[in-house]
């Protein structure tokens, strides 16, 4: 009987609300509000937030800042 081996998988890593405010220089409550609008993709896991690094890097690419 032969075993089926899985390649590893890369999982992105999740980030609090508090560590992106910090990342990014705003406030908590300004991450809150990006995700509440929709603009940043979060996680709900159960009364916290979530925010993987890549959908952190799509938002803050997709930002102008002129």
């Amino acid at each position: 009987m032969s075993k089926f081996i899985s390649p590893p998988i890369s999982l992105p890593k999740l980030l609090t609300i508090k560590q992106v405010a910090d990342f990014t220089q705003f406030s908590t409550r300004q991450v809150r509000r990006w995700i509440e609008s929709k603009k940043l993709q979060a996680i709900r896991y159960g009364r916290s937030w979530r925010i993987a690094e890549n959908d952190l890097a799509l938002f803050l690419a997709s930002l102008k800042w002129l």
